[in-house]
């Protein structure tokens, strides 16, 4: 025969254990359901360029910018498919109608700009592509959640060392390339968004022929693992 005390406390350990898994129960509809937007999202990538950024003469995985979105999502999981508004051969005022022909939203969380081989290309002005790259510079900030600190810019590679450029003036292309960088480098410096120099990559190609596609003057998927390596960082500060 159970005494009353002993029932007591049956009936308080039941009472506990039911508590308990309410509270449990609880714990889990809040970490569910009260989590913030940003957390429940995945985070969206545009990413403004020429050739280089849609990875000319590799498969679209292998372009610089989906190698990124890859890498990044194989730890943390975060960044849906990237959004590519870039074409062969396009310079920046080029690049910049396109930009307006979208209307996009000013709602993304990363935003890079990677032009002007073009401009260095057809002989245009430093004076000329400086107007024109601020107008960019300006426009991508614009489309960032975080203004100038969801944006960063990619140098101009040289290809000056690829085959094909044979029977060209390799000293006169790195020049004007090294003039193009520096008005971007100071463009971004003014403006306090992340500049990251893939020049000196683009340049072991001259010793490194794995780095260079098959139509011997755009970069490989190699360089493209090269150039994310270099910017991956700025996606976790």
């Amino acid at each position: 025969m159970i005494d009353l005390k002993t029932k007591e406390i049956t009936i308080f350990k039941e009472l506990l254990i039911i508590i308990m898994t309410k509270l449990l129960y609880l714990s889990l509809f809040l970490v569910t359901n009260c989590s913030s937007p940003e957390q429940n999202q995945f985070k969206t990538f545009l990413a403004l360029g020429d050739s280089y950024t849609i990875g000319e003469s590799v498969e679209v995985n292998k372009s610089w910018p989906n190698q990124l979105v890859s890498h990044a999502n194989a730890t943390r999981t975060v960044f849906e498919e990237a959004k590519i508004i870039a074409r062969t051969g396009w310079t920046t005022d080029e690049l910049f109608a396109a930009i307006e022909e979208e209307e996009l939203l000013p709602n993304y969380d990363l935003v890079s700009l990677m032009i002007g081989v073009n401009n260095q290309y057809r002989g245009r002005s430093p004076e000329n592509f400086r107007e024109e790259f601020l107008v960019l510079l300006d426009k991508s900030i614009a489309l960032s959640k975080k203004a100038e600190a969801g944006v960063m810019v990619l140098s101009i590679p040289d290809w000056g060392v690829t085959p094909f450029a044979f029977n060209r003036n390799k000293t006169q292309i790195a020049q004007e390339i090294n003039l193009f960088n520096s008005i971007i480098q100071n463009a971004c410096l003014e403006a306090g968004v992340a500049y990251f120099d893939i020049t000196p990559i683009s340049r072991q190609a001259l010793v490194q022929p794995e780095l260079v596609a098959s139509d011997g003057l755009h970069p490989s998927s190699t360089m493209y693992a090269l150039w994310v390596a270099e910017v991956l960082p700025f996606l976790t500060n």
